[in-house]
């Protein structure tokens, strides 16, 4: 499970390329390693949670 962002990359007015970071769903964020916690009583304390959005 992962999670990407992507975005892109004009020079001098002219789409030059695409960049992107990958990460590691579990890996971001949470009250324990991994991110996903059976004891969790929040949404907050199961990690980040990221919408898709088209910006």
């Amino acid at each position: 499970m992962d999670v990407r962002f992507v975005k892109p990359f004009f020079y001098e007015g002219e789409l030059f390329a695409w960049l992107a970071n990958t990460g590691h769903w579990p890996d971001t964020g949470g009250s324990v390693p991994g991110g996903f916690s059976a004891n969790a009583t929040e949404v907050e304390q199961e990690g980040l949670r990221l919408p898709p959005v088209k910006l």
